[in-house]
């Protein structure tokens, strides 16, 4: 028997083993399926794989076909150049397809074990996380202190420097008021800080702020409406996690989802910008341009119009397909037509 004969064996072989494989792993397990339960899956899975394939290769002497393109350029060019959408649809029969139902069982097993550490995350972990979570830092009390520092240093050289150019003579013409750190404490009274959990923004309370901001009312908790509004999606979260988490969280759900490669790939195709047919054409075909022969617009025949009337029309021509289309169009078989033009068109 020769290499071919016994290739073409296996694959039958391989085709019907893969169909009974696929029945028992091809599909979603269920949502109360523990992850014990998907490990020993993917276990079992990966186990009869090994088994199968080198069965294969012990009989035929070489592994199963791979997924390649049309490209003759090099070894490794027709297989390193599968578009992805074939690689995923790869049949069960080849090196792609028995990889894509392998890592599909694995994907599960990696989204029971995310959930499990998610929902039994300690609450020490949790707090930890939501203060290195930041929806908002536009203006910290760190910019408010560089700010306010910057003005003291300022005004301490500029006195500095005139003290050395003029000598005392220089505070009889120095009239601006010397700025300090006391000031500094009368004006941090000035600003309030945002009660959202996850904004690190102040806002001014007093409209003699030394930035000149609008000033926002002193009884206001939150610097803007957005952080209000978060403010409350923040406890929504708290109380939706209270249900399905052991210790719940104030953290939205995108910051600890599931982010598998499924997601990723979706996420790719979504932000992708992909050149156009007529774009891709235009290049390939620039050193060996295509021209197609140029349409003539054919200009439409308009014909004659006669104007008739029901009244002078026989019962013969009534009859007719030609006017009994344009009698029921009009639809005055039934009234008297003195007077009514019929505009049929030759």
């Amino acid at each position: 028997m020769t290499s071919i004969h016994k290739k073409v064996i296996a694959d039958a072989e391989l085709k019907v083993k893969m169909a009974e494989i696929k029945e028992s792993y091809g599909k979603a397990p269920g949502e109360d399926t523990t992850v014990d339960e998907l490990q020993m899956r993917f276990d079992t899975l990966s186990t009869t794989l090994e088994d199968m394939l080198v069965g294969y290769v012990k009989y035929v002497g070489e592994r199963p076909s791979r997924m390649r393109t049309i490209d003759k350029a090099g070894k490794m060019a027709p297989y390193a150049n599968v578009e992805d959408e074939k690689v995923r649809k790869a049949p069960l029969t080849t090196q792609e397809g028995i990889g894509n139902l392998l890592d599909m069982n694995a994907e599960y097993l990696i989204r029971a074990q995310k959930r499990n550490e998610i929902k039994t995350r300690p609450a020490a972990e949790w707090r930890k996380l939501e203060r290195e979570h930041v929806n908002k830092s536009d203006y910290t009390i760190t910019d408010l202190y560089s700010d306010f520092k910057e003005i003291i240093e300022f005004n301490a050289l500029r006195y500095l420097a005139l003290l050395k150019t003029f000598g005392m003579d220089a505070l009889e013409c120095y009239e601006e008021v010397i700025v300090t750190w006391a000031d500094y404490r009368e004006e941090r009274k000035k600003w309030k800080r945002c009660k959202h959990r996850f904004c690190l923004c102040v806002f001014p309370i007093d409209a003699d702020n030394f930035q000149g901001k609008k000033k926002r009312k002193r009884d206001a908790k939150y610097c803007c409406r957005t952080c209000n509004e978060n403010e409350k999606y923040s406890r929504d979260c708290y109380d939706r996690t209270k249900k399905i988490l052991d210790n719940p969280t104030y953290l939205p759900d995108w910051f600890y989802g599931e982010v598998t490669e499924d997601w990723k790939r979706k996420l790719n195709v979504r932000n992708e910008f992909p050149m156009e047919s007529k774009d891709i054409e235009r290049q390939i075909n620039k050193a060996n341009p295509i021209y197609f022969p140029k349409k003539v617009k054919s200009e439409p025949v308009i014909g004659e119009c006669v104007t008739r009337k029901l009244a002078d029309l026989t019962s013969e021509q009534l009859e007719s397909e030609k006017w009994k289309k344009a009698k029921n169009i009009r639809k005055i078989a039934q009234e008297s037509g003195d007077g009514l033009p019929l505009f049929i068109g030759r």
